[in-house]
């Protein structure tokens, strides 16, 4: 093939044949995240965008304490969202921003594939009933996650204790994995724009094929980064909180 759009693993194997392939000069432009030695194209959701439009949301709703659960930030999708809620939070006179209300679930090296997801719902439940366990003024009354399946696991976890979804608790995922329209409550949650990037990806992809020993670069000379902006997807997670 003349040129390859690539969706990043960021696996060893992966990066390796990347780097091989970059050294060649062959076109390439990767998707969604990039890793340090990576010097081409690159197309990533703007997630910073995404998670301010998602506190952005739970505030004109009337949500002054909007809690956040996420993967350890050890991405830099996941740093910008977190990014991004953190600066939503502080930025708006109308919003409180109580880091008790952010939970991180931490990483654990070593542990097997089969026993993460037991130990990622056993941390939620903790953090969780730590917010819950606040006066009653101090709660979240929403919150933001950083992957939908997050929600996924909440919904069994707020439904053991007694938490109705969403008139005792209001949430905002990220993704819009399929499932999350199938939820007991629909998820409202932060899209990929797909679509726009694939157009962006293939205007990138065909101009490097027409000129093959160059590829456009910002002002500082590094290869150009495009930063695609995410769609709200509204269900039913989020309800209006009296003033």
């Amino acid at each position: 093939c003349a040129g390859c759009i690539l969706w990043s693993q960021q696996l060893g194997r992966f990066c390796e044949i990347v780097n091989q392939l970059q050294a060649k000069g062959f076109p390439l432009v990767l998707l969604d995240s990039f890793y340090p030695e990576y010097q081409g194209e690159f197309i990533g959701t703007d997630n910073f965008a995404g998670a301010e439009m998602a506190v952005e949301y739970l505030i004109a709703h009337g949500h002054r304490r909007i809690g956040y659960l996420t993967l350890t930030p050890d991405r830099s999708s996941l740093a910008e969202r977190l990014s991004g809620y953190i600066f939503a939070a502080t930025r708006d006179p109308h919003s409180v921003f109580d880091p008790r209300l952010i939970a991180v679930i931490p990483n654990v090296p070593g542990l097997p594939t089969e026993k993460i997801p037991a130990h990622q719902s056993a941390f939620l439940r903790w953090a969780l009933e730590n917010m819950f366990a606040l006066p009653k003024e101090e709660r979240p009354t929403a919150l933001f996650m950083s992957h939908d399946f997050i929600a996924v696991e909440l919904f069994h976890i707020a439904a053991d204790m007694g938490i109705k979804i969403p008139e005792d608790l209001s949430l905002v995922g990220f993704d819009n994995v399929d499932c999350s329209r199938w939820l007991p409550v629909p998820l409202t949650t932060i899209e990929h724009n797909f679509v726009e990037t694939g157009k962006l990806a293939a205007r990138l992809i065909l101009a490097r094929i027409a000129k093959k020993d160059e590829q456009s670069h910002s002002l500082d000379g590094t290869p150009s980064r495009y930063q695609v902006r995410p769609l709200l997807v509204e269900r039913d997670s989020v309800c209006v909180r009296p003033e």
